[in-house]
């Protein structure tokens, strides 16, 4: 359920920035703005929200097939063709979401990373009296809230709903597992099972785009924390 609380959590933490920056002001116009930004950024939370339950669904559901795999090998011992053809069309499914969520997650990564680091990069600047913003300190605590929730949000969540960065770590607990149950009575069944399974993974490994990708966004941000930003007078979003 953090996957729907959080991005909640966000949008009353926007309605309460909102209250005290618009609302205070008395302004329609700024009433105006102030109710389409929330009402753009519900939609976006529960948007993300719901995106990463649906990803964390996903993956719960690979653990179960993995588990009745396992159950129809012990039951179809000794068919080694009929559980061959079970295996592949198992990872055939898995590899699809594997590839799939890696590079989404190896984006958003990058992107929560390269924000992270631009907000503490301001930070520093704005605490250390390098930048003077037109804002009360009541006000900087309530957007330094928020938008370090955001950043933390977008970085963190995906994450967890995919079960980590190592997207290939549900399939080596499948492979122990699938160990785990070998028998000497069928000693050779279960071995050409696992020679099978070891062809099937040997030359389908991922390539190490999210850390390299984690490294520029974190320099990058390092390098546009030094320029003059004024969170104050933009948007939180």
């Amino acid at each position: 359920m953090s996957c729907l609380l959080w991005p909640a959590v966000n949008v009353i933490f926007e309605i309460v920035y909102m209250y005290f920056n618009s609302v205070a002001q008395v302004q329609p116009v700024n009433l105006m703005f102030a109710v389409i930004e929330v009402l753009s950024v519900t939609h976006g939370m529960l948007l993300f929200g719901v995106f990463c339950y649906t990803l964390f669904l996903l993956r719960s559901s690979f653990e179960t097939e993995c588990n009745l795999l396992l159950a129809f090998f012990v039951e179809n011992e000794g068919h080694l063709d009929r559980c061959r053809l079970r295996l592949a069309e198992t990872y055939r499914d898995y590899r699809v979401f594997r590839s799939s969520v890696s590079a989404w997650v190896a984006f958003i990564v990058t992107i929560g990373i390269l924000g992270l680091t631009i907000h503490l990069s301001w930070n520093y600047d704005v605490y250390s009296g390098n930048e003077k913003l037109e804002m009360s300190g009541r006000d900087l605590i309530l957007l330094n809230c928020l938008i370090f929730s955001e950043k933390l949000m977008i970085l963190t969540l995906p994450v967890f709903a995919v079960g980590g960065m190592d997207h290939d770590c549900l399939w080596r607990h499948f492979h122990l597992a699938l160990s785990r149950n070998r028998r000497s009575e069928q000693e050779y069944f279960w071995e050409r099972l696992t020679y099978y399974l070891r062809d099937l993974t040997e030359n389908d490994r991922e390539t190490g785009i999210t850390m390299f990708l984690s490294v520029v966004s974190l320099y990058t941000g390092l390098r546009l924390g030094v320029q003059n930003l004024d969170y104050s007078r933009l948007p939180v979003h």
